[in-house]
């Protein structure tokens, strides 16, 4: 991530403060002076997090210093740019030790046996470092004598990755430890983030005695090898490549065709050796437990380490993860989301490009292989066979390899429900590759960092240059055609890619308004562009200048971050297609409802004879959208999945090179809950039919009842698009005057919606059908109370205080509608706003 920094001309050269404090240039990360704060002087923001008020000596190498007496401690949150990973660093900093003890002065990664760090070791200054099973070491001199005199000793740590990763230690500017040669391996973690704690092994060992007992001073973490800490003397002898000792995996491809039966006491869960994510333990643990539930027993299907299996006739071996039955051709080339499952002989290889798609590609084993699947929150909604017998799983031939279509996906808004464990992370739901892709010129260009220094790059508003003083302020924009703008631009994604380097795009997406930059640059522009008769001239103008700016600004930082991405929003006044190609690190980000994918024409032709989609698919390369898939502002099921796959074909037939999703969701789970694992559905795989999907929906979850609910979700999709995109009016969010307006046909159905559900509760045997099919027929009721609300000519206070008591017992329920539960005040507020429209002026 940060090798294109390596060719730069260094702008401080000097690698040890001898004379005075030192100094940040752009291969700095970190560097704290503890001049009476934990502030990071770099330009990657890394600043000290403590928990409680820290003590500083005047008595510092430079001005004061971090005093530490055994309990305290700095911690600095996760960050890309403290990533150690592949890159080479330079630690240094100034220590005045009191007390001997064992103890840690600096220290990173803590999490899954990857560290390194550096500490008093009894008598000895000790850098060390851990990334699996590779650990290695270095000590200095018994430290008596040298460090506790009362003095400041300077002291470095250095790992190099030109030498094989070379691990060096400096003391006062002496090299030392020079008598064993240590190495590490690269550090890696899957979030490409690390956090740092100084003073302590880890920010949780903060507040206990047994920590650093001293002051410390300048702080400096750097990603290269500082040219004091250079060496030139040859590298000594290192491991031969490649001799591990381990030979590649073969197997009987004609044995993988015979039929595999998995049993509890004949089947293993093997993890990988080595360095492990959480999320791949995480895997292991879902898929005993799903498989020991699903054949009703309390053992077997044992989680095992990989070095630990043998080759036992009659085992089966489910293996998570780059284990030794993976050739590592076979994944090399995945996604980190993306997985194989492929059967080799006795053994299942389950493994992602990075361990969530270990886990993503675990989950779907269980829903292709086992019948296992988690169609919304808590375990009510787990499909788990009925009887053990219905468990019994036999295998055949099995090679898949998954890629999800949809790159970066998202679900927003999804509350945390009593009970449920983890349902959004088993779905996929939530697989963004970076951080917002909406309203984010706030943070782009703060005006604490850019106000003072290039004013001009605000937009000018009602004839004042438009400032905001907070970051919800929606009534601004940026000055587009302003040159300043595109070098701020390239300042703001050179500190973001810098503290964030494991994010694969950055957003400059306007603000949630219609205010456009009005200084007489951009007025003359958006006029060049009106033909006389175009009332969204202005609107078309800008829209010119925006994506003209996200073309400047992507040239510009190709150089710097060839393979990252720049999300540009087109929406409100930059919804326009510009006439020009757009460069292709810009991903169009649109906003197309596909709740009216029909009165909106989103993917029909217009006068041009090509659709607003297929315009937008011209000009792209990389394309996105955001719905409004809610929930909340709507008191009635509102489904079109089969909208969704309409458009997700239409996109995977047009697709450009990579596509992004969001849907804000606010789930009413009670009304039209199945939707989002649909949809999902379609992200990974469009090609899906969606008829399938809800009737393998309805047989999982409602048994001899899923024709009658299979009917209920049916008319209600039809009925939602007669009044949506046929009838109309459009039924908007909490506009309740438009949302219930019904005819005879629509009551008609509604109707027919009531005796499905009748039909299906008198079907259903078990339990956990009856509950299911109660949640959607209790939620309906009171959909069906205010269609009638909405009906009547006249109403007594009684009426709707009647519906208002059913509301209040229906939200107590949280799988009812957005807000309810425990505190269901905010559901009830909903409704009490519809209540009050619906009934205003009808009240006898």
């Amino acid at each position: 991530m940060r090798t294109w920094l390596s060719g730069l001309m260094l702008i401080c050269t000097c690698a040890v403060a001898v004379d005075g404090p030192f100094e940040a240039d752009e291969h700095t990360v970190l560097l704290m002076h503890f001049d009476g704060e934990a502030r990071d002087a770099s330009d990657c923001e890394n600043h000290g997090r403590p928990r409680s008020e820290l003590t500083f000596t005047e008595d510092g190498r430079f001005g004061q210093a971090l005093l530490l007496d055994g309990t305290g401690g700095v911690p600095v949150n996760p960050s890309g740019s403290l990533h150690i990973g592949t890159c080479s660093w330079t630690w240094e900093l100034w220590v005045r030790p009191i007390e001997a003890r064992r103890a840690t002065i600096i220290a990173t990664g803590w999490g899954n046996n990857r560290q390194l760090g550096l500490r008093f070791d009894g008598k000895h200054v000790l850098a060390w470092s851990l990334s699996g099973s590779a650990s290695a070491h270095l000590a200095a001199e018994p430290a008596e004598g040298t460090f506790f005199d009362d003095a400041w000793h300077r002291v470095a740590l250095v790992v190099d990755r030109e030498r094989g990763g070379e691990l060096r230690l400096y003391v006062d500017g002496q090299r030392v430890g020079v008598d064993r040669a240590a190495r590490i391996p690269p550090i890696v973690f899957e979030s490409q983030t690390m956090g740092l704690c100084i003073g302590a092994i880890a920010p949780w060992y903060i507040g206990k005695p047994g920590g650093f007992v001293g002051a410390i001073d300048e702080v400096r973490l750097s990603d290269i090898v500082r040219p004091d800490y250079a060496v030139t003397d040859p590298l000594p002898p290192q491991p031969a490549v490649g001799a591990t000792g381990v030979t590649p995996f073969t197997w009987d491809v004609a044995a993988s065709t015979v039929p595999l039966r998995l049993t509890p006491q004949n089947t293993v869960i093997a993890l990988n050796d080595g360095v492990r994510e959480s999320t791949t333990s995480k895997a292991g643990a879902e898929l005993r437990s799903f498989l020991r539930r699903a054949h009703g027993v309390t053992a077997g299907f044992e989680l095992v380490d990989e070095g630990k299996v043998e080759d036992v006739p009659g085992q089966v071996v489910l293996a998570l993860g780059p284990t030794r039955w993976v050739d590592p051709t076979e994944i090399t080339s995945l996604s980190r989301d993306g997985y194989i499952i492929k059967r080799k002989a006795s053994t299942v290889v389950i493994c992602g490009g990075k361990s969530i798609g270990t886990y993503y590609g675990t989950m779907a084993f269980l829903d292709r292989f086992v019948g296992i699947r988690c169609y919304m929150p808590t375990d009510l909604w787990i499909s788990l066979p009925e009887t053990p017998e219905e468990a019994g799983i036999t295998l055949g031939n099995i090679d898949l390899r998954i890629e999800p279509f949809t790159r970066s996906a998202s679900l927003s808004g999804v509350q945390r429900i009593p009970g449920d464990k983890g349902w959004m992370q088993r779905i996929g739901g939530q697989r963004r590759l970076g951080g917002t892709h909406q309203h984010s010129l706030w943070t782009r260009f703060h005006p604490k960092r850019y106000a003072e220094k290039c004013p001009e790059i605000y937009g000018v508003v009602k004839g004042e240059r438009y400032i905001p003083r907070k970051s919800h302020d929606q009534r601004w924009n940026m000055c587009y055609t302003n040159p300043a703008t595109v070098n701020a631009a390239v300042d703001s994604a050179r500190r973001h890619f810098r503290q964030r380097p494991q994010d694969v795009y950055l957003a400059y997406s306007v603000m949630d308004g219609h205010a456009v930059c009005e200084c007489d640059t951009c007025l003359a522009a958006y006029k060049a562009t009106d033909s006389g008769t175009d009332k969204h001239a202005r609107t078309r103008g800008h829209s010119l200048v925006y994506w003209r700016f996200m073309n400047q600004l992507a040239t510009r930082l190709e150089p710097l971050f060839p393979d990252k991405k720049l999300i540009g929003l087109a929406y409100a006044s930059t919804r326009f297609v510009p006439p020009f190609t757009l460069h292709p690190n810009v991903v169009v980000f649109a906003n197309f409802h596909i709740a009216e994918l029909d009165a909106d024409k989103i993917i029909s032709p217009d006068a041009t004879g090509t659709s607003r989609f297929e315009q937008w698919l011209t000009v792209c390369t990389m394309f996105g959208n955001h719905d409004w898939y809610h929930g909340n502002g709507f008191l009635i099921p509102r489904s079109y999945t089969g909208y969704w796959s309409h458009f997700m074909k239409a996109l995977q037939e047009k697709a450009p090179a990579g596509v992004f999703q969001h849907c804000e969701c606010y789930p009413n789970w009670g009304l039209d809950g199945p939707k989002y694992w649909l949809m999902n559905r379609l992200w990974w795989e469009p090609e899906l039919d969606p008829e399938m999907l809800w009737q393998q929906f309805c047989d999982d979850m409602f048994g001899p009842a899923a024709a009658p609910m299979r009917s209920y979700w049916r008319r209600w999709e039809t009925l939602w698009i007669a009044m949506d995109n046929v009838k109309g009016p459009e039924r908007k969010l909490f506009r309740w005057g438009r949302q219930f307006l019904a005819d005879a046909e629509d009551r008609a159905v509604l109707a027919a919606c009531r005796e499905d559900l009748d039909v299906a509760m008198g079907t259903a045997v078990t339990d956990r059908q009856r509950q299911r099919i109660e949640l959607f027929s209790k939620t309906f009721r009171l959909c069906e109370r205010l269609f009638e609300l909405a009906r009547a000519e006249s109403l007594t206070q009684d009426r709707v205080d009647a519906v208002r008591e059913y509301a209040v017992s229906l939200v107590q329920d949280p799988m009812t509608l957005y807000g309810a539960g425990a505190k269901p005040e905010r559901a009830l507020e909903t409704i009490d706003r519809a209540l009050t429209t619906l009934s205003k002026g009808k009240v006898k």
